[in-house]
């Protein structure tokens, strides 16, 4: 059963994984980066009951572990970046108007995490967070652009050629 018990047991696990990581091989910058979704929707009655509470409960608490995530891989990486993606959980009826639309998507639980998490790490030292108003978002890291997405374009039909048409939208952006 998921729960916010089994979400923190599994970021312990990974910040312990990352960590080593850092110290053995010597990595100077770390990016975290979130890709949607980081709450259910309250739209389906199976979601609501999965929940770890009402959305708001749910959004505080995601907030919570991943300050602590954050803090935790911090003590061995001073240079760390934050950023995410709207996923499409607090979407509205239209997936693509949310997608669209700046308004739906900063009414969003994944914008709100993000931003505050910016309000609660906007004094600490080493920790920068990127802008993530959008389902798309390049970010260079170490000369290499990398994009991320949430992945919402690619659910219906052949996956490859939606990964092929999104590759050429950002090709004349480098």
């Amino acid at each position: 059963k998921y729960s916010i018990t089994t979400a923190s047991k599994r970021l312990q696990k990974f910040a312990k994984s990352v960590k080593q990581t850092i110290l053995e091989k010597g990595i100077e910058k770390v990016v975290v980066f979130m890709t949607g979704d980081m709450c259910n929707s309250d739209a389906i009655l199976s979601k609501r009951v999965n929940n770890a509470g009402n959305k708001a409960v749910s959004i505080i608490l995601a907030v919570k572990l991943l300050q602590m995530f954050i803090l935790d891989i911090s003590q061995e990486c001073r240079n760390i970046s934050v950023g995410a993606v709207a996923g499409n959980e607090g979407r509205c009826d239209n997936a693509l108007e949310f997608f669209t639309d700046e308004n739906l998507i900063t009414n969003s639980p994944d914008f709100i995490i993000l931003n505050m998490l910016k309000l609660l790490f906007e004094n600490h030292d080493g920790i920068r967070f990127l802008d993530g108003r959008n389902n798309e978002q390049v970010v260079n890291i170490s000369g290499q652009n990398i994009l991320f997405s949430h992945g919402i374009h690619w659910n219906k039909g052949d996956v490859g050629k939606a990964v092929f048409q999104t590759m050429a939208r950002y090709s004349d952006k480098g």
